[in-house]
């Protein structure tokens, strides 16, 4: 992906003369984002280790959550099919 784009907004946001509060942390958002993607083309490598690592931690941090969430879906599908036989029988 070519960082062109956001070099182009950066040098936007850079010339305008009288930026607002929310141009400026656009700036400063598109900003960082150059510097990254500058990074990740010099160091394809390490980019890829460092989003798979960003990926494991996310998974770490919210496996939890998910296999609780997952072990709910049967009880859940119940209370949906009595709901449903409630409505039928009520109508």
């Amino acid at each position: 992906m070519s960082n062109d784009p956001l070099r182009r907004k950066v040098q936007g946001l850079e010339s305008l003369e009288d930026r607002s509060l929310p141009q400026t942390m656009n700036l400063a958002q598109a900003r960082a984002r150059l510097a990254v993607g500058e990074w990740e083309a010099r160091h394809p490598k390490a980019a890829i280790g460092a989003n798979a690592l960003t990926g494991v931690l996310m998974g770490f941090a919210m496996g939890p959550e998910v296999v609780g969430a997952a072990r709910s879906i049967p009880q859940s599908i119940g209370n949906i099919a009595g709901n449903i036989q409630k409505i039928r029988k009520g109508s």
